[in-house]
């Protein structure tokens, strides 16, 4: 388990420089909307992962107008050996935005290397919409859980993804004879790869749903009174994998090759996966399996019950981390009381809290920042304002 013990960053975004001595328990940044508040949650990720969830383009992040490089800094403290660990990455204008990443002195290649020795989990307002919004979330949720939980993941995902790009490529030439004499090479090795992504997919989304499970029958809270036999068997995640049921991915890509020809990309395989959270209706609980109806949570559950369910799935994601393979993330939380009411924010925070994980937590209400801080628990308050942190004492 790694902790951030000092955090310091300058020509990041609004923010010209800032320095800070994080608490090990929870830390609340509070400021005004556009101050600069989510860019200390930015400044972390990058670090973390070597990347960011609000843009791929790393020259976003830097300060503008002045081209000075973005620095990001901190110390990490490795809590069960005790190791201090310096990590450090700089995006320079001059060398064309390239990242690059340096781990006690020493230069990293693969921003890979830094999410696997240095977890996060991000609760964000988008992370919040796994129930109803787009499904590349949902496949960002799958894909996310098998990085951490599965040795072999990143490396199939790699693969897959290359021979998808070079099958797309050779589509979007259009020409046949091309297409007739490669296709196949690139075919064999994309159904090859899918068919292993989609086994696992399917295989983690039942262990998420398991967590689920084990969550609720342990904690109180309030479900919807459709889904509330989640604490039974009514309830499941449908996997959809993105081709036909009981076919074969290469069946499917060689039947489909004049259709993808003309669309210009392959249009069946893991990259179009996507799960739903299903429930049997109340009305129909009663029934013989063969007539119990199913239906989609996101078809008729309030927008609140959507995001209740949206914080299981996270509970889930971070619980899978921490049993599965003891992993220990820093909790990344962006204005987390602008998507939930009080009561469910709250209750959020509490789960967090009782896992003893390092918190970051954005929000823009300063009283009830007060409010939440248990200083006695050591946490510490932040303000951001005119692109400058400081630390708020709190008796």
């Amino acid at each position: 388990m790694a902790q951030i013990s000092s955090l310091y960053g300058c020509h990041f975004r609004s923010l010209k420089e800032f320095s800070l001595t994080p608490a090990a328990t929870l830390n609340l940044i509070v400021g005004a909307n556009g101050s600069g508040k989510s860019t200390l949650l930015e400044s972390i990720e990058l670090l973390t992962s070597g990347r960011s969830h609000l843009t791929r383009q790393l020259r976003h992040l830097v300060q503008q107008p002045q081209q000075q490089p973005l620095i990001s800094r901190a110390e990490l403290k490795e809590s069960r050996q005790g190791r201090q660990q310096r990590l450090a990455v700089r995006v320079d204008p001059v060398q064309h935005y390239r990242l690059q990443i340096k781990l006690n002195q020493q230069f990293i290649y693969r921003s890979s290397t830094l999410a696997q020795h240095f977890p996060h989990l991000l609760i964000a307002p988008e992370t919040l919409q796994l129930i109803d919004g787009p499904p590349e979330l949902r496949r960002r949720f799958m894909d996310w859980l098998l990085f951490y939980l599965h040795s072999g993941y990143q490396q199939l995902y790699s693969d897959y993804r290359r021979a998808l790009r070079q099958r797309n490529q050779l589509l979007k030439q259009r020409d046949t004879h091309q297409l007739r004499f490669h296709d196949a090479v690139w075919e064999t090795l994309l159904a090859e790869k899918g068919e292993q992504i989609a086994l696992l997919q399917q295989q983690v989304l039942e262990q998420v749903l398991q967590q689920c499970r084990k969550i609720v029958n342990h904690i109180e809270l309030e479900l919807p009174a459709a889904v509330a036999t989640l604490r039974g068997e009514g309830v499941e995640l449908e996997y959809q994998r993105g081709w036909p049921a009981g076919r074969e991915l290469l069946e499917i890509m060689q039947q489909q090759q004049q259709h993808d020809l003309l669309r210009g990309f392959s249009s069946h395989g893991p990259h179009r996966a996507d799960f739903k959270l299903r429930t049997v209706l109340a009305t129909a609980a009663a029934a013989t399996p063969a007539r119990q109806e199913w239906r989609s949570v996101s078809e008729y559950c309030s927008r609140g019950e959507k995001k209740r369910l949206n914080i299981l799935l996270l509970l889930a994601q971070l619980g899978l981390m921490i049993e599965r393979i003891g992993a220990q993330p820093i909790v990344l939380v962006d204005d987390l009381f602008a998507e939930l009411d009080r009561d469910n924010g709250e209750w959020l925070l509490q789960q967090l809290r009782l896992s003893g994980l390092q918190i970051f937590m954005t929000m823009t209400d300063s009283e009830l920042a007060r409010q939440l801080l248990q200083p006695q628990r050591g946490e510490k308050l932040f303000h951001v304002q005119q692109g400058t942190v400081s630390e708020v004492e709190v008796v």
